[in-house]
């Protein structure tokens, strides 16, 4: 289920990074614009991907360890 909601996440901020892109351009129907607008909305969701990632590995870093007594 987390799988899911992540990449529908990251797919989410891949789409908005475009439309941001698109939206302060010109000509927003230049095949080179949209090109760089979907280069754009990956390179966020790559971003995305990697805070999401360096959050997750600094709290690893505080999970505890429990001891079992036999």
């Amino acid at each position: 289920m987390a799988g899911a909601i992540g990449t529908a996440t990251a797919a989410t901020m891949m789409t908005m990074g475009q439309q941001n892109y698109l939206s302060g351009i010109t000509d927003p129907t230049k095949p080179e614009n949209i090109v760089v607008s979907l280069t754009s909305g990956v390179q966020n969701a790559f971003i995305f991907a990697m805070v999401v990632s360096i959050i997750g590995l600094v709290l690893a870093f505080f999970i505890k360890r429990v001891k079992v007594e036999d």
